[in-house]
């Protein structure tokens, strides 16, 4: 990370597959969801840093949802679904990550 708080690496975490057992463990850990949550709260402050014009390019990114789960996530947290979450875990990320590192190309590379 720069003096700014910019991310310095353009490579992305794996993005594991979910398995069975990875959605039991998360359905009944409370540590894990506060974990996840916190992720995904991440991703949707960051979806939310990025350029409109940046977001324009790429009208297939879901930015608005997004940026309106992490609210959910921040705002509502008595009232998560998690069964959304995990499918949100499970489908979407996989998919944002594509998305992302597909996007991560086409930029300039960073001096």
């Amino acid at each position: 990370m720069t003096a700014n708080g910019c991310v310095t690496s353009r490579k992305l975490p794996n993005a594991s597959v979910a398995t069975p057992r990875a959605e039991r463990t998360f359905k009944t850990d409370e540590l894990i969801q506060a974990w996840m949550r916190l992720h995904l709260q991440i991703i949707g402050e960051a979806a939310a840093n990025v350029s409109a014009a940046l977001q324009q390019q790429h009208p297939g990114v879901k930015w608005r949802l997004i940026i309106g789960f992490r609210n959910v996530l921040v705002h509502h947290y008595f009232k998560i679904d998690y069964d959304a979450v995990w499918d949100i875990i499970d489908k979407d990320v996989p998919e944002l990550k594509a998305q992302v590192e597909g996007i991560l190309k086409t930029l300039p590379p960073r001096t």
